[in-house]
């Protein structure tokens, strides 16, 4: 396992670059954000964005990003005993997670749609349309069990470890109606459907996992 104590570096840096296809008509941006960590090394989150505005009350866009998230210390390095299990002839053995340092980053797909309207001036509406796709997620996995005389009394090690073999694909809308009712008063709305699929290593086709839909009611109202 690794020490207590542990010096890391991360760097990290974002660009971003909006490039007009056709004057207010067409656009296109561009960014990224590069980051180097200890555990992963360098990790690229590249995203694109198209938006299409055919007349000054509609907007069409679709955007492409991918992000990551990098390991931390506990699933690359560190050991947390979870629970004692007491057996037959005052047996003991210890279910323990450990740490892998083959454990990578998980990432993400995303792929969004969307359509803002606003047929009169105060009033708008967006809806969007999304898929994701995680891959590399977090999971565990159990190895062969090994004795453990220290600390005492000795006793089984039934471990544990971190792997990347669960993947996740989620697909869902977003509805969110506006209307600024006076200057200082607006109201808006939102619904959104989201449904979730989990899949593993050798898990075939997968398993919905969840599907949840929302609808909240907002208002602001702006200082004078």
């Amino acid at each position: 396992m690794g020490s207590a104590s542990r010096k890391q570096y991360l760097f990290s840096a974002f660009w971003q670059d909006e490039i007009a296809l056709v004057e207010n008509r067409l656009s296109l941006t561009l960014g990224s954000k590069g980051e180097h960590n200890v555990y992963t090394g360098f990790e690229f989150e590249p995203s694109a964005r198209l938006a299409w505005t055919p007349n000054a009350r509609s907007t069409v866009w679709a955007s492409l990003a991918r992000a990551v998230r990098t390991p931390a210390r506990i699933q690359r390095d560190a050991r947390v005993d979870i629970s004692t299990i007491r057996g037959a002839a005052g047996s003991v053995s210890v279910l323990s997670l450990f740490g892998s340092s083959a454990f990578d980053s998980e990432t993400l797909r995303a792929h969004e749609v969307g359509y803002r309207f606003q047929p009169v001036k105060r009033i708008s509406l967006d809806l969007a349309a999304f898929y994701n796709a995680y891959d590399q997620l977090k999971g565990s996995q159990r190895l062969t069990p090994f004795y453990e005389p220290i600390p005492a009394p000795a006793h089984m090690v039934i471990p544990l470890t971190f792997n990347n073999l669960a993947e996740t694909h989620s697909y869902g809308l977003e509805l969110a109606p506006a209307w600024s009712v006076t200057e200082k008063w607006k109201l808006s709305a939102s619904y959104s459907w989201l449904r979730v699929f989990l899949e593993s290593a050798g898990a075939g086709n997968g398993t919905v996992r969840n599907t949840r839909c929302g609808f909240g009611p907002t208002w602001t109202c702006l200082g004078s």
